[in-house]
């Protein structure tokens, strides 16, 4: 299992910061930003990690906003490539930290259960 975080700005840079002071091991955490060079850009990086980690593993991508950029391409990345891929937004330290914990023993669908229990508290 991969985790790809994409967030607007640094904010997938920070938290995965904190996360790695608190639990470590961020081997199997990779980021993609949505910075000031636009849509197209970040769409294009984005495509090619995703195309890199689902070449070898499922993935779960975590987002910051719903309705925002970095969700809506990775919802539509997902709509194209639906297999072994799950999109979750609401990204908090806490459920990043439960998530990267799961990421060796936990299915697609249990991590993104476990995403989710985060959003609706």
């Amino acid at each position: 299992m991969k985790l790809l975080l994409a967030t607007h700005g640094n904010f997938a840079e920070g938290i995965l910061q904190s996360y790695e002071m608190i639990a470590g091991d961020t081997s199997n955490i990779s980021t993609v930003l949505l910075n000031e060079l636009g849509i197209e850009d970040f769409q294009t990086r984005l495509h090619q990690t995703l195309d890199q980690l689902l070449a070898t593993d499922e993935v779960l991508i975590l987002v910051d906003l719903p309705g925002g950029t970095p969700y809506n391409e990775s919802l539509a990345y997902q709509l194209e490539h639906p297999k072994g891929l799950g999109v979750i937004s609401g990204l908090n330290l806490p459920m990043l930290i439960e998530v990267g914990m799961g990421l060796s023993n936990s299915s697609l669908d249990e991590l993104k259960q476990t995403a989710l229990e985060f959003v609706l508290r």
